[in-house]
């Protein structure tokens, strides 16, 4: 997602089928999103450790907060 490269160490929402995440974005491109510091919000809620990488296939929208 190319319009998702100027929004990097910005907070976002990614928003999948099952989960939505909320993190730093720190890379974005056609095929993932890449976040550090990420919170799952819906589902098992919590902190995750290390960087969360989600597949472009998995993604249903990503919102800049």
């Amino acid at each position: 997602m190319k319009y998702l490269k100027r929004h990097v160490a910005r907070t976002v929402l990614v928003v999948t089928k099952g989960e939505t995440f909320k993190g730093t974005l720190v890379a974005a491109d056609a095929d993932m999103v890449a976040l550090d510091h990420a919170t799952v919000l819906s589902g098992t809620s919590g902190p995750l450790d290390g960087q969360v990488v989600v597949p472009m296939t998995a993604v249903t929208w990503v919102q800049v907060v």
